[in-house]
């Protein structure tokens, strides 16, 4: 089931903290955003949290914050601590977690106002995700009950690419050939690398937007919702992907596109792959970021100017036209 936003859900969030953290709230406030769940900054006589009040069934995977929030304890990853959490149907109908509320501004604001660089973001955000990345996990995949269901990474992303273009398939742009020249590119880019390639935990969605910086000048990643486990390539070709592949339809001066690289890399220290190894692995999670937003835009966002514009990268991605 999936929960659309109504004015009723914005009643139950008071009582919903008050039984659940035995606090009496003082206000309560829906946040713009949120993508997966209804989020909604509430302070009460003790502190002020954050509520997300979960839009689908079964995503965010029970059981994934729980584990995620012992490991970001375990190795000391600042993070907003996880508070409560549950699924129950008593409050909303997929349930709802409560969490710290960091004291800041998101880190997009913060770039804007000029309280963080563009190239600051990238070094902090990397050495960051150097302490995430440093979460070893046994298998590739999702969460399911514990992380991973494929030995490599190869096993774990080309049925996923396959069902992607699947679903284009109930569209009159879907394109057999092109379908089939991802699947070989993805293949023939990684298979060197296979056995090199080893899984951690990664957030999937590291941007400016999923960070705060702090009062205390702190960057700290919130959202885990789309955490899995993968390359540590996945998170910095996400960046990448939004700040220099993307560009040409965002308004991002094209100067300031190898700085957010170089900044990154530098934060975020000894890699383990060579500048050649690293630009292979990017632009395998390119072409597997634009196939997964095809579909996204074109049936769930209804956007066809992205989803034509995610065409255009696709076929550049493919015949490697576009510089990384």
């Amino acid at each position: 089931m999936t929960l659309r936003y109504h004015k009723s859900i914005d009643l139950h969030v008071a009582p919903a903290v008050e039984q659940a953290l035995a606090v009496r709230v003082l206000g309560a406030s829906k946040v713009k955003g949120g993508e997966v769940n209804h989020v909604y900054k509430v302070q009460t006589n003790k502190k002020t949290v954050l509520v997300r009040v979960f839009r689908y069934k079964d995503w965010p995977e029970d059981g994934k914050f729980q584990w995620i929030e012992k490991q970001f304890a375990k190795h000391r990853i600042p993070h907003a601590k996880l508070l409560f959490y549950t699924r129950s149907k008593k409050w909303f109908p997929n349930g709802f977690m409560i969490s710290e509320f960091i004291d800041g501004m998101p880190a997009d604001e913060a770039v804007h106002s000029g309280k963080l660089s563009r190239t600051d973001f990238q070094f902090h955000v990397a050495k960051l995700l150097k302490k995430v990345h440093g979460i070893s996990l046994k298998k590739f995949g999702d969460w399911h009950g514990t992380y991973g269901t494929d030995s490599d990474i190869l096993s774990f992303a080309l049925p996923r690419i396959t069902h992607k273009f699947n679903q284009l398939k109930r569209t009159k742009y879907y394109d057999k050939g092109v379908a089939a020249a991802a699947v070989a590119k993805v293949k023939n880019l990684l298979t060197p690398l296979n056995d090199k390639l080893k899984p951690v935990l990664t957030h999937g969605d590291p941007g400016k937007d999923n960070c705060i910086w702090s009062n205390d000048d702190k960057l700290i990643l919130v959202d885990w919702d789309n955490a899995r486990s993968s390359v540590w390539v996945r998170d910095y070709a996400d960046l990448m992907f939004w700040e220099t592949c993307a560009a040409q339809f965002q308004a991002v001066p094209k100067s300031q596109l190898p700085n957010a690289q170089k900044a990154f890399l530098k934060g975020y220290g000894k890699m383990g792959l060579t500048k050649s190894e690293l630009d292979r692995v990017v632009l395998v999670f390119f072409i597997i970021q634009v196939t997964n937003l095809l579909p996204y835009y074109y049936f769930d966002q209804k956007n066809m100017k992205a989803f034509h514009e995610m065409r255009i990268l696709l076929k550049g991605f493919l015949n490697e036209e576009i510089s990384i």
